[in-house]
């Protein structure tokens, strides 16, 4: 292509770009580029055994488009190239797949930018020139590159690249084709090396007709020496052995220094290398050795220097975002601003850490410390002594030294007398991002209730809190209040604990040191690490959180359990960014997976994989290549190995090798669980009203923006003052007042529990009446009498989480395969697929929390697991939560119910009046033949509740008048279940007394309200109703009443209720369709990337029977009404197609109510010996529990087995598809079945 063309191809581009279209050449159309890929494609084919193999390779043309320089995060077209090749099972590449890259239409859609394919196109089309030379190259290059934004320093390095790479390959400047070079240069790019000019090498290449090759004239040929600089217990370890026990001694001599020559000896005589392996641990002499580089040169694995920017959190991730790495949003805190300049103060910090540790004895006295603590930690007595321990503060003393003496003693101990020290020059060139002092203040920090304003920019909780100090290991993680407050405190591993809980600390920490505090993000259990040798190999592992309950895992020689995973391409790319940032080619780096997005959060320095041979292997070799490439290339061709550096552009079988299946046993294989869960059981909701002119409750509106609006309190400060305000009003307020009661009540319920925590007690106050004030210079509206309404109850109890703790616990034996730990172990490694989400109620939430203990076997509070594993997002609460408006279908039906309970006329005979059609089952006969006279069974649940509150007065010798003074307060201060006392058990009561029947008129909206408050009586106060002897009476009267009303609340006929149902849970029904088809039908970009974060990397498995077997659980928690409505669905749904048969239909029929943790559980299976398309390769089992059901006497426990009712074992999953396609879709108009 000549300079002309060129330049002209180059304006069309700009051209085309401005007008946002795909690029192409001048003049060009598809035909042209078409001839353009196959003639590509020709030069690039495989050669075998002197043969053409119409393939090529991916790695050829990932090599082609890294040596562009367009790896970047924002080269779309590069990243929708290695995606589509990451969909790719084989490693080659056809043409037609090699052409439907570039020609596909899904381009367009991608918002491509035209200079990529400028680039790109240009190269293809000098190709066909025969042949070009650097300056050639040089002049393509300087075209293309003002298309993509580089700097000039980025341009110069790049063409010194460029430069450097022709003069090895010729440096004779002989012309060769674009393809020779790039296959030359290809060998290179995929082993993450750039080959070099060196003095003592000269390389001339030769072409032949048929091949390229090296011919060599070496001057030096002798062994590379590799020095291995560090303390004895890293270049003593296992990894560093297995690794330096690879390394062949044919072309390589290894010399580890000992110790004591790093830390006494001068730097002049210590031995003379080639390359050197050297990283800084706790009493290396960093200066020392970078002291040492200077001086002799070697060819550094690790740049020395730039160690010490690991050293603050604030720089690596300064440098991170700098270079577009995602990381977690965050803030950073000032609050010593000086220990951020490199000045005196903070030079002498940083020389504390290069210089040597603590001496022999210090460290023998240390240990011994330590192992005191750690074989105190796995005594089998230790949990007994923990359980005495009587706050989290004592055992975070006990497992933590305080933070002060622990950073003191550290850098005390790094001195040693008599060492030779050296001066820090060094370190003012590391230090890229330093900024001035006027440009460094005191960060503006506010603490609210649970949130941060950070220089007035606003952090919700749960966030995290990081020390700058890299080596100070103590993070702490602060919840909301919502998901119960407290901080989980994070520490260096001591024995199998990695963090506490400590529910007492809720505010940050008050000390003088700089802190980062980030968004936390949920992971669902999960923590990545990622081990780089090199810009593109990289090693990651799974391991379990330590945020979850702190419990480290350890396989049977104690080391944590972990387990290979496959990367995205996207974070592969961020382990190219960060080698080259941080200038470590062997290093680690820690990910979040949250969301499905990857998020750098923390890079560590020199780390190896552990009890991983094939890791062992791959490092070995690339650090042999790395060296050779560097210092002798001529050697690196006797010497290269073959390496998958580019690592991952395969997909995971999630089917077994045919030799594997065995047909002596049953091939159906668990793949999906898809469960609906309704909230364990849970206190009254109750709400209060109080009309008021009370100027103390008027002054909550002094400082809102609009003061004619409601205002609603729920965080700790705003209760508390309000709590103070309603001690204060009672105070003056006299016994005979008509508020006195209410005031009276909302003091004892604000006083619930001692503190303000978790989702228990909300309060609005409404403006009723206001009149025009002047405010702030304005006329304004401003109340003069207001509407508390105060909110309470509903929450999980203890009973509840237990029921759920141990519910999860019968879910994982009864649900998922048995042997060896079953689904424990899937989870561990990282081959079970978990999401669970909740409603917005705090019920739901915790009941999900605590089911997740129980079936993932995780020990200590929820608060941990909430925030971490349960999704509350807006995606979740259009899913799961309630829409409150009722719709005219509902106001009928209940309307109806009205007129059939309060009616004398025998229930069977009122129905067969409204309903002539009514399909009843043999169950609901027997109920409503128990219904002679509703209004009468009305009247006597009426008595009862009067009977109560009669007998809870007498019993806490209440006085007559029907107001509660002081004094009565006091009487009935006995506290029952749930901090509720004998007054609040008693309002309670009366309120349901009063609400029930008023003017003679029922409203039996009230008789669930009325079952939930008996039962949880009978479960949790049963012994303070030994008064009143009729209990058990009025508790099966409430529970009569409601077996009938509350299922009819969701429909009468069958028409009615999928009506409702397909309102409440049609969005749910279209995403549990979506969770079973992803196994056979996974096109979607979001389905697709969700598989791409649950890959257990299957080529690295070690001791795993079944690495292909993969396991998809999704949990969804929320309401009886979603549980009534998708129950309704699939019972009645399609004249009951997806019931099995007759007597499966007849069980379902003696369900009468869906109590707590009733559930609906959905499992797919496969047939691992059918073929993809058989449609009986996939099978659906249905089966429905119908939860906590209350028995006499009184039974809290759970049943130890599963009491789900299968409803189908057969369905096939196109059945089910099509079933939840119609179901969902249909109107429900008088075509369907309607009674």
């Amino acid at each position: 292509m000549s300079q002309q063309s060129l330049s002209q191809f180059s304006q069309h581009s700009q051209q085309q770009q401005q007008n946002q279209q795909p690029a192409q050449k001048i003049g060009s159309s598809i035909e042209d580029i078409t001839q353009d890929l196959e003639e590509l494609f020709e030069s690039l084919k495989i050669e075998k055994q002197g043969q053409q193999i119409d393939q090529i390779e991916k790695s050829t043309l990932l090599a082609l488009l890294l040596y562009l320089n367009i790896d970047k995060s924002e080269a779309q077209f590069f990243n929708y190239v290695v995606r589509t090749l990451d969909q790719m099972p084989s490693t080659t590449l056809n043409k037609e797949q090699f052409k439907s890259l570039f020609l596909d239409p899904q381009i367009n859609t991608e918002n491509l930018k035209s200079e990529e394919f400028a680039q790109i196109f240009s190269v293809f089309d000098l190709q066909k020139k025969g042949s070009f030379s650097a300056e050639d190259f040089l002049r393509l290059y300087k075209e293309t590159s003002e298309y993509l934004n580089l700097n000039e320093h980025d341009k110069i390095q790049v063409e010194a690249r460029i430069k450097k790479d022709f003069e090895i390959i010729s440096p004779e400047h002989k012309e060769i084709t674009p393809i020779e070079f790039f296959k030359i240069i290809n060998n290179q790019v995929l082993n993450g090396l750039r080959l070099r000019d060196k003095k003592e090498n000269k390389i001339t290449f030769k072409k032949t007709e048929s091949q390229s090759q090296f011919t060599d004239e070496i001057e030096d040929d002798k062994i590379v020496t590799i020095g291995v600089c560090c303390m004895a217990k890293k270049s003593q370890s296992k990894e560093m052995q297995e690794i330096l026990n690879r390394i062949n001694p044919e072309f390589f001599q290894i010399e580890i220094f000992p110790e004591q020559m790093i830390l006494e000896d001068p730097i002049e005589s210590w031995p003379i290398v080639e390359t050197l392996i050297s990283f800084y641990s706790d009493g290396f002499p960093l200066n020392k050795a970078i002291a040492y580089a200077d001086l002799r040169k070697p060819f550094i694995i690790n740049d020395l220097k730039k160690q010490q920017l690991l050293w603050d959190r604030e720089r690596v991730y300064t440098l991170l975002k700098k270079n577009k790495v995602p990381v977690p949003k965050h803030y950073f805190v000032f609050k010593n601003p000086n220990k951020y300049i490199i000045d005196d103060y903070n030079r002498k910090e940083i020389e504390k850490k290069c210089k040597p540790r603590k001496n022999e004895q210090e460290i023998i006295e240390e240990e011994d410390n330590v192992d005191s603590v750690i074989s105190f930690l796995q005594n089998e007595d230790s949990s007994q002594y923990i359980k005495q321990v009587q706050t989290a503060k004592q055992l975070q003393e006990l497992l933590l030294p305080s933070r002060q003496d622990t950073m003191e003693d550290k850098n005390k101990n790094k001195m040693k007398q008599g060492m030779r020290s050296y001066d820090a020059r060094s370190l003012s060139t590391v230090i890229d991002i330093k900024k001035d002092n006027k440009d460094l203040q005191i960060t503006k920090i506010e603490e609210c209730d649970d949130y941060l304003l950070i220089n007035g920019q606003k952090l919700v909780k749960p966030f995290v809190e990081k020390p700058f100090d890299a080596e100070d290991h103590n993070i702490y993680i602060y919840y909301n209040s919502r998901d119960g407050g407290g901080c989980k405190k994070l520490f260096r591993k001591v024995g199998n604990q990695s963090s506490i809980f400590d529910p007492a600390q809720i505010s940050i920490r008050n000390d003088n040191e700089n802190y980062i505090y980030e968004v936390f993000l949920p992971t669902n259990g999960f923590d990545i690490k990622v081990y780089t040798v090199g810009e593109f190999y990289a090693h990651a592992e799974a391991r379990k959180s330590p945020v979850l309950d702190g419990k480290v895992l350890r396989s049977q020689n104690g080391k944590e359990m972990r387990y290979p995973v496959c990367l995205t391409m996207e974070e592969k790319m961020m382990a190219i960014k960060i080698v080259n940032i941080f200038g470590q080619n062997i290093c680690g780096f820690d990910l979040l997976r949250s969301n499905n997005k990857s998020y750098v959060c923390d890079v560590n320095g020199w780390s190896f994989v552990k009890g991983n041979p094939k890791y062992y292997q791959d490092c070995a070799a690339i650090l042999q290549n790395m060296i050779l490439a560097k210092l002798r290339p001529t050697l690196l061709l006797k010497q290269i190995s073959d390496i998958n550096l580019v690592k991952g552009f395969y997909k995971n079988s999630f089917r077994p090798n045919s030799k594997d299946i065995d047909n002596k046993e049953q091939n159906s294989e668990l793949r999906s669980v898809v469960a609906i869960f309704r909230h364990g059981d849970r206190t009254p909701k109750q709400k209060m009203k109080m009309r008021s002119t009370n100027e103390q409750f008027l002054s909550f509106f002094d400082d809102v923006p609009d003061p004619s609006k409601e205002i609603k309190l729920k965080h700790p400060k705003q209760l508390f003052k309000l709590l103070n305000l309603t001690r204060e009003c009672i105070a003056k307020t006299s016994c005979c007042d008509d508020n006195i009661i209410k005031l009276l009540q909302m003091k004892s319920v604000l006083e619930l529990g001692g503190h303000f925590e978790g989702i228990n007690r909300k309060v609005q106050i409404k403006p009723l009446k206001t009149q025009k004030i002047e405010k702030n210079g304005s006329i304004v509206d401003f109340p003069v009498e207001v509407l508390l309404i105060l909110k309470w109850g509903g929450e999980l109890t203890q009973l509840g989480e237990e029921h759920a703790v141990r519910l999860g616990q019968v879910f994982r034996h009864d649900m998922y395969p048995t042997e060896k730990d079953g689904l424990l172990r899937l989870h561990s490694t990282y081959r079970h697929d978990l999401k669970t989400f909740s409603s917005d109620e705090g019920r739901c939430q915790y009941t999900a929390a605590a089911f997740l203990k129980g079936l993932l076997g995780y020990e200590g509070e929820v608060t941990p697991i909430l925030a971490t594993m349960v999704q509350k997002n807006e995606v979740a609460q259009e899913l799961l939560d309630c829409n409150n408006l009722e719709i005219e279908e509902e106001i009928e039906i209940k309307n109806i119910l009205q007129k059939m309970l309060t009616s004398d006329e025998e229930m069977l005979v009122q129905i067969y009046k409204y309903f002539p059609h009514f399909n009843m089952t043999q169950t609901q006969h027997d109920l409503i033949s128990k219904f002679k006279n509703p209004k009468s069974m009305l009247i006597q649940l009426h008595t009862y509740i009067k009977q109560l509150t009669k007998n809870i007065r007498h019993h806490i010798h209440l006085d007559k008048n029907y107001y509660i003074t002081p004094s009565d307060m006091e009487q009935g201060a006995q506290t029952m279940f749930e901090s509720e006392n004998l007054t609040l058990f008693f309002k309670r009561w009366y309120k349901l007394e009063y609400d029930f029947l008023q003017k003679e008129k029922f409203n039996i909206s009230k008789i669930p309200d009325i079952y939930d408050s008996v039962k949880y009586d009978m479960l949790h106060n049963q012994d303070k109703l030994q008064f009143y002897e009729n209990s058990k009476e009025f508790y099966c009267l409430a529970e009569l009443l409601s077996h009938f009303m509350v299922p009819f609340e969701y429909g009468i006929t069958t028409k009615q209720k999928l009506s409702i149902a397909k309102r409440v849970v049609g969005p749910l029904c279209d995403k549990i369709k979506q969770d079973l088809l992803w196994w056979n039908k996974p096109e979607s970009k979001n389905q697709q990337q969700e598989e791409d974060y649950w890959k257990f990397r299957q080529t690295d498995e070690s001791d795993l029977n079944s690495p292909w077997r993969h396991v998809r659980t999704r949990l969804y928690f929320t309401s009886a009404s979603h549980l009534y409505s998708l129950f309704n669905f699939l019972y009645y749904g399609l004249g009951h197609y997806l019931i099995e048969d007759e007597f499966k239909q007849k069980q379902l029929q003696q369900i009468l109510m869906l109590q707590y943790l009733s559930n609906i559980v959905i499992k797919l299976y496969e047939d691992l010996s059918s073929e993809k398309e058989d449609p009986n390769r996939f099978r659906i089992e249905l089966s429905v529990s119908d939860g906590i059901q209350m028995q006499f006497p009184i039974d809290k426990n759970i049943p130890s087995k599963s009491d789900n009712i299968h409803i189908n074992q057969s369905l096939r999953l196109d059945q089910l598809e099509d079933f939840l396609n119609q179901i969902i879709d249909c109107a429900f108009g008088d075509d369907i079945q309607s009674l």
